[in-house]
């Protein structure tokens, strides 16, 4: 149904525990992909060009190294997605503070309010998201090819989407 995509570098193998662990709590079939980037580090672009390509999911969701998944709130951001036959459907990214308080962090974009990086979509938007050479998810440019420019091409082609208020990630200190 699934796939899981993390990028890694070798040095963050205790963080990458953390969220492969929060992973297997996924109650959906799933698969979690992970590729280490480097040597020599090209940037996080890289290995999710990489895991996208192994992917065999029709649906993606990115979780980095040192974040955790929240099983129940991707597993609804999947459900929404796939009953209204979104092409992307974001929810709330959490933000750990370094005491442990968990706080929400809603995006405060004004073409998709709320967007953060916590998103499930279909690959049929991957297509969409190859923007030239500064693209991170065709495994260019990592400076520019972020979240961000993604998501506003998604926008300007006319793609589904919803916001559904569900807390789907949790961002931790390292």
């Amino acid at each position: 149904m699934i796939s899981i995509l993390t990028p890694t570098i070798e040095e963050r193998a205790d963080l990458l525990e953390r969220a492969r662990s929060s992973v297997r709590g996924l109650s959906v079939e799933h698969e979690h992909i992970v590729v280490q980037d480097g040597p020599p580090r090209r940037g996080c672009c890289y290995p999710i060009a990489e895991a996208n390509r192994q992917a065999k999911f029709d649906y993606r969701f990115y979780l980095c190294d040192d974040d955790y998944l929240i099983p129940e709130g991707v597993e609804e951001l999947l459900r929404v997605a796939i009953e209204g036959d979104y092409d992307w459907v974001y929810g709330i990214q959490g933000q750990m503070h370094h005491d442990g308080t968990i706080y929400d962090w809603v995006g405060t974009d004004p073409i998709a309010p709320g967007a953060t990086g916590a998103f499930v979509h279909h690959k049929r938007t991957l297509e969409i998201a190859e923007l030239g050479p500064t693209s991170c998810y065709a495994g260019r440019n990592d400076d520019l090819g972020n979240d961000w420019v993604m998501l506003s091409a998604w926008i300007g082609a006319g793609t589904r989407y919803r916001f559904v208020p569900v807390r789907t990630v949790v961002h931790r200190p390292g």
